[in-house]
């Protein structure tokens, strides 16, 4: 019998795909809500968790679900701030899993996702503001501790997910309100790793490659404005959050050996592993995960 303390709702496209609950030990499980696995329209929330009534395990979902939040040292300042354990995957995704990569969101029980904001136009950040924000980043990553929106984004860089306004200028997501771009701050100790971010992905455009638009831009210190390969805009200009994952979440391959030795993964991809698979949803994995490591 489990001792279940707490759960987090997953939404998937306005509609609960499931529950990621804990337990007093903090082992992690996770299952398909009846009207999910019973509608033929629905997707498995990854490769390593089949549209199945079984009841998924601690290890893969920490591979899955552990992926999520920043990795290495956002992570450790936000679980400081948060007073968390950096492995504690669970109480991160309650504390930020308003706003993650792809389309999940991780929401309390009884909590709904915010219809964010139709028609309401964003408010465009001041030169000043914006500088000291990205200044800031590394202190308070993901606005924690800056009563913003609830975000979360996989990755050791720092990155802030924004949106824009109808000038161009950078504006803050509100609480429940998709961002659409990345601001990647430039690193003192890299300099001119923005501009040439911005050109590789240029090049790899100009090349016919169907890459990011990446964007030099300055505010006291160099930055990369780049846009969210997991967004598309729909209709009357609404945000939709397009479902990701990386391979290493798809083997079930926890986080922190995922990137091994000289930033090579250490996993043989079986092409039995692919045939079991439904192409269409190869090819969008595939798509998501050479887009992810441009990110």
């Amino acid at each position: 019998m489990r001792d279940i303390v707490d759960q987090l709702i997953v939404w998937h496209g306005g509609r609960i795909a499931g529950g990621l609950a804990v337990d007093r030990q903090g082992t992690m499980y996770f299952e398909y809500a009846p009207a999910w696995l019973a509608a033929p329209d629905t997707q498995p929330t990854s490769f390593a968790l089949p549209k199945t009534i079984e009841t998924f395990g601690d290890a893969v979902c920490k591979a899955v679900f552990g992926g999520l939040p920043p990795a290495e040292r956002q992570r450790a300042a936000i679980a400081h701030n948060f007073g968390l354990s950096t492995n504690n995957c669970f109480r991160l995704l309650a504390a930020l899993g308003g706003e993650v990569a792809g389309a999940l969101l991780f929401l309390s029980e009884g909590e709904v996702p915010r219809t964010a904001l139709v028609g309401n136009t964003p408010c465009g950040l001041a030169a000043s503001a914006l500088a000291e924000l990205i200044e800031t980043m590394p202190l308070a990553p993901m606005l924690v501790g800056e009563g913003g929106a609830r975000v979360s984004l996989a990755g050791a860089q720092d990155k802030l997910p924004v949106l824009l306004d109808p000038s161009g200028r950078i504006a803050l997501p509100r609480e429940g309100e998709a961002s659409t771009h990345l601001i990647k701050r430039e690193p003192d100790h890299l300099p001119g790793l923005a501009a040439n971010e911005a050109f590789c992905l240029a090049l790899a455009r100009a090349s016919g490659l169907d890459a990011l638009v990446g964007e030099w831009r300055q505010a006291d210190r160099p930055y990369l404005l780049v846009t969210r390969y997991d967004r598309a805009i729909g209709k009357a200009g609404s945000v939709e959050r397009l479902h990701q994952e990386d391979f290493a979440q798809a083997l079930a391959m926890t986080p922190d050996p995922k990137k091994g030795r000289l930033g090579r993964p250490h996993v043989e991809l079986r092409p039995d592993w692919f045939a079991r698979r439904q192409p269409t949803l190869i090819q969008n994995c595939s798509a998501s995960s050479m887009a992810r490591s441009s990110i």
